[in-house]
């Protein structure tokens, strides 16, 4: 075996190790995005500031808190949806989101951070294990899914079946517009 094709049977083998490791990663993404991750966000004047996302799952749900110090934020409330490698969080409260995509060959998570003062590229690297606090712990194990906010069809059709279909809870529902 030359020295020529002994490098590349070597390539072959990395990247067909990493497809595999790619492939298995993203049919697990709870593997993937459970996690501290760490970015910086621009502040102004050139300057930048750590922001750090705690990512996991708690009873078959995503769950996430945010720590921002520029702002005094320490684990502020995130909404995590993840759909493959991809992943939203929203800041509720806050009017701003984030969509990001997970690059299982560089663990790495880079997208848009959306806020009221216009569109923000940011990334994030993973950086251990995911901070949650025990309050949210505690609060996501008690309250179940009834403090979840639900985005239905403005027919209100949704609404209506899951009504009826819970007759004999007490519930309270919040209807709100944007206008």
């Amino acid at each position: 075996m030359t020295p020529y094709s002994r490098g590349r049977w070597l390539l072959v083998v990395a990247v067909a190790a990493g497809m595999v490791w790619g492939w298995m990663a993203l049919a697990n993404p709870e593997r993937l995005f459970s996690g501290r991750w760490r970015g910086e966000l621009p502040i102004g004047n050139g300057r930048t500031s750590e922001v750090f996302l705690d990512i996991g799952r708690l009873d078959g749900r995503w769950i996430g808190e945010c720590d921002y110090q520029a702002f005094g934020l320490t684990d502020f409330t995130l909404a995590v949806a993840v759909q493959g490698p991809r992943v939203r969080l929203d800041f509720g409260g806050a009017d701003a989101s984030f969509d990001g995509r997970l690059s299982s060959a560089t663990a790495r998570i880079a997208g848009t951070l959306s806020t009221e003062a216009g569109p923000i590229p940011l990334e994030f690297e993973r950086v251990g294990a995911a901070r949650l606090s025990e309050d949210l712990v505690a609060f996501e194990r008690t309250a179940a899914d009834s403090t979840r906010l639900v985005e239905m069809d403005p027919e209100g059709g949704e609404l209506r079946a899951a009504f009826n279909r819970e007759r004999d809870k007490v519930r309270l529902v919040a209807l709100l517009s944007p206008t």
